[in-house]
């Protein structure tokens, strides 16, 4: 027969106890202990240290510790700051107009810490940072881009700032990190008829927002077209195009945009001398038409360093030139990056 009394007695002791352990739960989450290590993620016994300073003050603790990380964090970057860094990632935010870039190099030392998810999440974090402050940076005045678009660097507000940020990184990733290159890309145009475009390859990270398109990782590329009056303004093939051209330029890494007439006359002797001794050799094949023959020249510009010279990445017999002619485009300016290039 069942013992209804123990039965009954047996759930109130269980009942009790599960009362108790939910008022220690309630009791340790409303704890200042409990809300900083929420707040902060950082160990027990810092946090601890923290609340005994500050009489269980819970922001006052927070400041302290954040204080604290830096401190740390200067201390260690003091002791690594001569150490080589060379790995790391490009960064690159580019606007939904297209008429601003931002441009990120961040690098560590190692390869090890250059996929670490903490250093790629910063490296998006510290670009969309720059990009948001344009405003406050500083003009400078591009050699190229044929006044169309003006460059703009952080000033040393900012920058302290972002290096401030970087101290308590060095000291939880262990290695040199440095803030190597920042600096923006805004179109000038009084026409506006003119798009900047950038590319990342190898990427390593991205993120979406309303203003910016934002990505990271071991190369990547900018270039400006301007719009001729025929050229297309649907903003996704515009998208298309620029994006073409900007894996051209981190493919073949063009120098030139036009070559200056002095070295094309020379490349155009050396070309022109390079077929007749051809000819000489009886390695002319008469089965070409002089248009096929136009062509093959053509496709012996690749090694050319002016980008309207060479064949279009990803196809076979599309020269630059004729690709920007046939979409009533000019290029007015590239840039192409590597992380750890100088």
């Amino acid at each position: 027969m069942l013992n209804l009394t123990g039965l009954l007695m047996t759930t109130r002791m269980f009942g009790q106890r599960l009362m108790h352990s939910s008022a220690i739960r309630l009791s340790a989450e409303k704890s200042p202990l409990f809300k900083l290590r929420q707040r902060t993620g950082l160990a027990y016994n810092l946090c601890r240290e923290a609340l005994n300073k500050h009489d269980n003050d819970v922001d006052e603790a927070e400041a302290w510790l954040k204080a604290h990380a830096l401190a740390h964090g200067i201390q260690r970057a003091s002791k690594v700051r001569d150490r080589s860094t060379r790995e790391g990632l490009v960064c690159l935010s580019v606007s939904r107009e297209n008429n601003m870039t931002t441009f990120v190099e961040l690098n560590c030392e190692s390869d090890f810490v250059a996929r670490n998810q903490i250093f790629r999440d910063f490296a998006i974090s510290i670009t969309e940072q720059v990009a948001i402050g344009f405003k406050n940076s500083t003009s400078y005045k591009l050699p190229s881009g044929q006044g169309l678009i003006g460059g703009l660097k952080p000033n040393e507000e900012q920058i302290n700032k972002l290096q401030d940020q970087i101290a308590p990184l060095i000291s939880k990733l262990g290695e040199n990190i440095k803030l190597s290159n920042a600096f923006h890309l805004k179109v000038t145009d009084p026409d506006d008829a003119t798009r900047l475009f950038g590319q990342i390859h190898a990427q390593a990270a991205a993120k979406s927002t309303d203003l910016n398109e934002i990505s990271a990782g071991r190369f990547g590329s900018i270039v400006a077209l301007r719009l001729g009056e025929k050229a297309s303004r649907d903003r996704k093939q515009l998208q298309l195009m620029g994006n073409r051209l900007c894996q051209h330029v981190i493919g073949y890494s063009p120098s030139y945009i036009e070559l200056p007439d002095n070295i094309r006359k020379h490349l155009e002797a050396a070309e022109k001398e390079k077929l007749e001794n051809k000819s000489d050799n009886g390695e002319h094949d008469d089965t070409y038409s002089d248009d096929e023959s136009s062509q093959s020249s053509r496709n012996s510009r690749d090694d050319w360093p002016s980008i309207m010279d060479q064949t279009l990445i990803m196809t076979d017999d599309l020269v630059v030139r004729d690709f920007c002619k046939n979409n009533n485009l000019s290029i007015v300016y590239f840039s192409r990056f590597e992380c750890g290039m100088e």
